[in-house]
C-alpha cells in the first residue's frame, strides 16, 4: 500500500514538474479543478443521488421485512420439530408431525437462499447504478472541461480533489487564480431548467 502511494506521489510530482517546465517555457498553461465539488454541485447529481438513497432505503426496508418472515418461519419450524418429538402421540401422528416439520425446514432453507440471492443481486444492482450515474456525469463534466480548456488555451487540467486521504490530493498548493472549478460549475449548471426539474425522476439506466 505504501509503495503504491509513493508511486502515486512520485507520479504527481513528475506531472507537476512537467507542467511547471512547460509553464516556464511560455508556450503552455495549466489549471486545477476540484472534480468532486463539480460533481457534487452539478444540478443533475442531487436528484440522482436522492434516487439512489431512496433505492437503498427501499432495499433496507425489504430486507428487514424478509428477515422478519425468515424469523417467523424459523419459529414455526421449531414448533413443528418439537411437536414431532411428542412421545404421547401414536406412530401415525408422529409420522405426520415429522413430515410437517421436514416440510417447514425445507421451506425455511429455500427462503434463506432466496433472501441471500435477493440481497446479493440488489446490492450489486445498486452499486452498478451508482457507478453508471457517476460515469455518465463524469463524461459530461469532462466534455465541459475539454471545451473550456480549448477555448481558454489550457493544455492541462489537474484534479485537486482529495480522492486519496493520505496524499490530500495531488495538488499540494495552488494559486486560486488557476482554479477553474467555479467556471466549470457555471457551465454545467447553465442549462439547469427552472421548476420543470422538480419532481422529475432521474433515469439511472443511461
Amino acid at each position: 500500500m505504501r509503495s503504491a502511494l509513493k508511486m502515486s506521489a512520485c507520479a504527481a510530482v513528475i506531472v507537476l514538474a512537467s507542467v511547471v517546465n512547460g509553464w516556464s517555457a511560455g508556450d503552455k498553461s495549466f489549471a486545477v479543478m476540484d472534480f468532486e465539488r463539480v460533481l457534487r454541485d452539478y444540478y443533475k447529481f442531487g436528484p440522482a443521488e436522492a434516487e439512489m438513497d431512496k433505492q437503498k432505503a427501499d432495499f433496507k426496508a425489504e430486507i428487514e421485512r424478509r428477515l422478519k418472515t425468515l424469523d417467523q418461519m424459523g419459529q414455526d419450524y421449531e414448533v413443528a420439530r418439537d411437536a414431532a418429538q411428542n412421545k404421547a402421540l401414536n406412530d401415525e401422528a408422529l409420522k405426520t408431525k415429522l413430515a410437517d416439520a421436514e416440510k417447514k425446514l425445507m421451506e425455511l432453507k429455500e427462503y434463506q437462499q432466496d433472501v441471500k440471492r435477493y440481497s446479493d443481486d440488489e446490492k450489486k444492482r445498486i452499486i452498478q447504478d451508482s457507478l453508471r450515474v457517476r460515469r455518465r456525469f463524469s463524461e459530461e463534466i469532462s466534455e465541459a472541461v475539454q471545451k473550456y480548456a480549448a477555448d481558454n488555451k489550457i493544455t492541462l487540467v489537474i484534479d485537486s480533489s482529495s480522492s486519496l486521504e493520505e496524499l490530500r490530493g495531488a495538488v499540494v498548493y495552488r494559486d486560486d487564480s488557476l482554479d477553474i472549478t467555479t467556471a466549470i460549475l457555471r457551465i454545467m449548471n447553465d442549462s439547469k431548467p427552472g421548476d420543470a426539474v422538480k419532481g422529475e425522476k432521474p433515469d439511472l439506466k443511461k
